[in-house]
């Protein structure tokens, strides 16, 4: 027997775990095909997918019978997947940022160097070592500005 939205809602409402499972098993492909369409990638649409129905689960109690229950899902799935890609794009991930593979990083031998032979292996345009010398001249023992 094939239950409509309106009834699997307020079975799910209830606390009903099968007519749960059903609305999912109803709407998943749909949410996974729309997933699939922004994000490119199959793990990330899986996650998006999952992300759309905790929302839906989480909003049960909002979402009211005057408007139909599908447009609304996938009103929620596209917003989902627009809001994963922007904050994808404002933070990426560390895969994906360009690295300089030219680009080496200090060794903690050359991080000891002296001042006149630069700090973290790079080169001073001279105002910075005349800083900084004059900075650990002023140094005591105990590792205090003296004054």
């Amino acid at each position: 027997m094939l239950l409509d939205d309106a009834t699997l809602l307020e079975r799910c409402r209830q606390g009903d775990d099968l007519a749960w499972e059903a609305l999912v098993r109803r709407f998943q492909g749909r949410v996974y095909a729309i997933a699939w369409h922004y994000m490119r990638n199959a793990e990330e649409a899986r996650d998006v997918a999952q992300e759309v129905f905790v929302r839906i689960y989480e909003r049960l109690e909002a979402f009211h019978g005057d408007q139909a229950f599908l447009p609304w899902v996938l009103r929620l799935s596209r917003n989902i997947c627009i809001d994963t890609l922007r904050r994808q794009k404002a933070r990426p991930r560390a895969t994906e940022a360009d690295v300089d593979p030219t680009t080496q990083l200090a060794s903690p031998a050359r991080s000891h160097r002296s001042v006149s032979g630069g700090i973290l292996g790079q080169s001073d345009d001279g105002w910075h070592t005349h800083k900084i010398s004059k900075a650990l001249v002023k140094t005591g023992d105990r590792g205090k500005v003296s004054e």
